[in-house]
């Protein structure tokens, strides 16, 4: 009966340890890519990923809210270009985690896709 116990316990702290990551994404959005726009400015939206005109995060600005973007300086920005650019080419679905990083759009920090 200990061992019963001890096993929910564990089970009910790692629950709540995970509730924090969970709410602290702005916008979670899946689909397949539409659309995937280059910019040549930086720190700009520098790489824009639309998914089919769905709302991607929360944010007042209804244009914003339809992208996620990453720019040059981000980490990882070349895999997360790649692996974008590779489930756009192939019509894979995509999970995309954004945060609205001080107010300025659906700025990409978790990408996976799917087969």
């Amino acid at each position: 009966m200990k061992t019963f116990w001890m096993r929910w316990a564990v089970l009910f702290l790692t629950a709540c340890a995970s509730l924090p990551a969970f709410s602290a994404w702005d916008g979670v959005a899946s689909g397949v890519v539409t659309r995937i726009e280059t910019i040549n400015e930086s720190n700009n939206y520098e790489l824009r990923v639309v998914l089919g005109g769905s709302k991607i995060c929360n944010h007042a600005d209804p244009y914003i809210s339809t992208f996620a973007y990453l720019n040059s300086a981000d980490p990882n920005y070349k895999a997360t270009f790649t692996n974008l650019m590779m489930a756009y080419a192939l019509g894979k679905r995509v999970e995309i985690f954004t945060m609205n990083d001080s107010g300025v759009g659906c700025h990409i920090h978790y990408v996976s896709v799917s087969g």
